[in-house]
């Protein structure tokens, strides 16, 4: 099967082992029943392919051969990316309302304080007393009179739930804070929060020496390292993100530790890719420009690399326990053109645990100058005892195993080049029913948990955009029927019939019997009007088409899934 492409890239390198980022024209599955090999190869890298699948091995003039890995043996040489470039993006700014909205918040629960902007609410009252009103968040016969009293706090503290706030200002003003609704004392935060480069420095410290912790009444994030660099993290901390912060001193026991209680960073935590403790680097910092990356890689190493001792200017080791990190740290050095050697290793803590041995991966490399991640922007090299094709680096195969084949192998289609790495998988569109994650992001997911907790239900615009939903039922018979066909080209499997937004949103409402009410955001700018399938080719040569429609659909899923799965709140 192969699926054509349009706006994906890779890395590939062109006839002079040049390593450049390249359009993909495809994907392409095939399932194999084939000899599969796994080539284990000096610095600590592994290739899993068919036998029949070449890499490219170092010829006797030291350009790169293809040849196919049933016929390699140990001790030749395969090509590895010494380089690796992707299409660069900077981030420099985070928007707390995009973060909130991201995380799914109450907008009611998110409050904006700036100067002025109780004067503004007071001069619109009128108007937002009956807003306050309609929304029924306080009932009673004195709900009328505890509207003017919220109306008479935001004047004179210039705090605005979040609706309030859209109703009265045009954009956001720079000095704006944003704060979460509480009872008690909240710390607020900046309502743009600079990523600048101190705190992607911090961000690559939390990386390697914080955790996140969260649990019913807290939550907050804490770093561990010593004196001095805790020092240098609380100092951007308040400066950046306005937060307090709460020090523990070390001992013999434990490192010296920091502690930032604050449900709103958590929340921006999560927004850049490290919810619930997730220790990667996320896609946006493997591509940010050399200039700033070399900040979070600078952080990371002053956390979990070398940072004291005799290594210091002469060695790098970064360490970590997790097996994706280690493969994310790889990526962030081949952005500088750095091939580290990794390395399996454990440890033990005799005096607390015994002879228990705690595995962890070592990245190391030696001979980097200039010896500093500040310095790598602007150039780098490094000895390696291995020779180099441009961009190109040979590793020797140490062992060829035999493996197990997968139920389908992929490749990338690029034309005029060679491309080291392939993909793993296929996503289907806009399919909902049983199983389907609560919290992925998608309209009925959403709508559906909203509406189970009688939460508002949130639509961006007015609701009037279109999109398709295909119950998943009807697009497991169109795949099972693609499959048996023979057909080996793209077949749009999907259900025709639009709805918008609101349309959908009341049919959960009804579906669920909930009194969930809508409330409407400001519309994304990339947010699509229209998402409609052309099935056609699927209804001609599979004699297919969807069969359940919407509102059963939704029936079916409430009744097979449960509350409880659909809400997240129990086991799916």
């Amino acid at each position: 099967m192969e699926y054509p492409l349009s706006s994906h890239s890779v890395p590939a390198f062109d006839e002079d082992g040049s390593v450049g980022s390249a359009h993909t024209s495809s994907l392409i599955a095939h399932p194999t029943d084939e000899r599969c090999y796994e080539l284990r190869l000096r610095y600590g890298r592994s290739i899993r392919v068919t036998g029949h699948h070449s890499v490219f091995v170092e010829g006797s003039d030291g350009a790169p051969v293809a040849k196919p890995v049933e016929d390699i043996a140990p001790g030749e040489h395969v090509a590895i990316h010494g380089r690796l470039e992707v299409p660069e993006r900077d981030r420099t700014v985070v928007s707390m309302i995009e973060t909130w909205r991201w995380n799914e918040g109450d907008p009611w629960e998110l409050c904006v304080e700036a100067p002025g902007l109780g004067e503004q609410a007071w001069e619109q009252r009128f108007d937002l007393h009956g807003m306050l009103l309609a929304q029924r968040r306080d009932s009673g016969p004195n709900a009328r009179n505890g509207a003017w009293t919220k109306l008479i706090r935001m004047r004179r503290s210039d705090r605005l739930p979040l609706p309030i706030f859209w109703r009265v200002a045009s954009e956001m003003p720079e000095d704006a804070k944003v704060r979460m609704r509480s009872t008690g004392r909240s710390v607020p935060m900046p309502a743009r929060v600079s990523i600048s480069d101190d705190l992607l420095w911090l961000i690559g410290l939390w990386v390697a020496e914080g955790s996140w912790h969260e649990r019913a009444g807290d939550a907050f994030l804490t770093l561990s390292c010593d004196d001095a660099t805790l020092d240098r993290a609380e100092a951007i901390i308040r400066r950046e993100l306005g937060l307090h912060v709460v020090r523990a001193k070390g001992s013999t026991e434990r490192a010296a530790s920091l502690f930032v209680h604050s449900r709103l960073l958590l929340g921006l935590w999560a927004f850049l890719g490290f919810e619930g403790n997730r220790k990667r680097i996320p896609g946006w910092i493997l591509g940010l420009p050399l200039s700033r990356l070399k900040w979070f890689v600078e952080g990371y190493r002053e956390g979990d690399g070398v940072h004291s001792g005799t290594r210091v200017g002469r060695d790098h080791v970064f360490v970590t326990v997790s097996d994706e990190l280690k493969d994310d740290l790889v990526v962030a050095l081949a952005r500088f053109g750095l091939v580290p050697s990794i390395c399996r290793g454990a440890s033990r803590i005799r005096r607390c645990t015994g002879d228990r041995l705690y595995p962890f991966w070592s990245v190391s490399m030696l001979g980097v100058s200039p010896w500093s991640p500040l310095s790598w922007d602007a150039g780098v090299e490094q000895k390696l005892l291995a020779r180099r094709y441009g961009d190109l680096v040979w590793a020797q195969v140490k062992q060829k195993l035999e493996v197990e084949a997968t139920a389908l192998v992929y490749d990338f289609s690029v034309p005029g080049l060679e491309n080291f790495w392939a993909g793993t998988g296929v996503a289907a569109k806009n399919t909902y029913g049983p199983r389907m994650r609560p919290h992925d992001g998608r309209a009925i997911p959403t709508f559906m948990r909203q509406a189970l907790q009688e939460r508002p239900i949130t639509i961006f615009g007015d609701g009037s955009q279109t999109r398709s939903f295909c119950y998943v039922a009807d697009l497991v018979d169109g795949i099972i029927r693609l499959a048996e066909s023979g057909h080996h080209f793209p077949v749009n499997v999907g259900n025709p019939n639009e709805f918008t937004l609101l349309e959908l949103a009341h049919a959960v409402i009804d579906v669920t019997g909930s009194r969930s009410e809508l409330v409407h955001e400001s519309l994304p700018e990339d947010d699509p009007q229209v998402r409609q399938p052309d099935i056609s080719l699927a209804r001609e040569i599979l004699g297919w088409e969807p069969k359940v429609e919407l509102r059963e659909g939704l029936r079916r899923t409430l009744e097979e899934s449960g509350v409880e799965a659909l809400t997240g709140s129990g086991a799916s």
